[in-house]
């Protein structure tokens, strides 16, 4: 134990007021990390189907949950403040192992292969496929002509995973995802991220 005299002293209170500066520092960076991935990983209030979270600074997530408070199977994730989009799948199915993967959507003719990888997310611990595709604005323009095709058609939408940069086989037991409720939500995504 420090005497009193140390703990009274302006050195002591410093350094006192530096660790706390640190923690709340901490605390802050620690805050802000979690309040941004918090709209990719699963949320308690998820409900089934199809919706849409947006914020005001002009991000869209359109999200599909199978089951009420299920992993977010997809996850299409638009953030115009900083011309990013990427695609999420969380809980993926099988045994994939973590490293590069290939995530395959299509709906009719129409079909979209995203690079990405399978890792377990910081938040659920669940493996995850992340896709990364556009970290710019011309390539964020150039997502709509082929991400709205899958997501417009008649449906339903099937999806795949596969360990690798290989494209997916849609003949071998893909899953599925039904269209019905998606149009609302997609309405209000496409105008924020595409501006349609």
């Amino acid at each position: 134990m420090r005497p009193i005299w140390m703990i009274h002293s302006p050195a002591w209170k410093a350094s006192g007021r530096a660790v706390a500066n640190a923690t709340l520092a901490v605390l802050v960076v620690g805050g802000v990390l979690v309040a941004r991935l918090s709209p990719l990983a699963a949320d308690a209030g998820d409900k089934t189907g199809w919706s849409v979270l947006t914020d005001p600074r002009k991000r869209a997530f359109l999200i599909f949950v199978p089951a009420d408070n299920a992993p977010r199977v997809l996850n299409f994730a638009c953030l115009r403040d900083v011309n990013n989009f990427s695609v999420y799948s969380e809980g993926v199915a099988g045994n994939l192992p973590s490293g590069p993967a290939t995530l395959t959507v299509s709906n009719g003719n129409a079909r979209y292969d995203i690079a990405g990888s399978v890792a377990p997310d910081p938040i659920s611990n669940s493996p995850t496929f992340t896709g990364d595709l556009a970290d710019d604005k011309k390539a964020l323009s150039g997502i709509s002509a082929k991400v709205l095709p899958v997501l417009q058609g008649t449906g339903p939408i099937l999806y795949a995973i596969g360990a690798g940069a290989a494209t997916n086989d849609m003949s071998k037991n893909p899953s599925s995802i039904p269209v019905a409720g998606l149009a609302a939500p997609l309405a209000k995504f496409k105008s924020i991220c595409f501006g349609q």
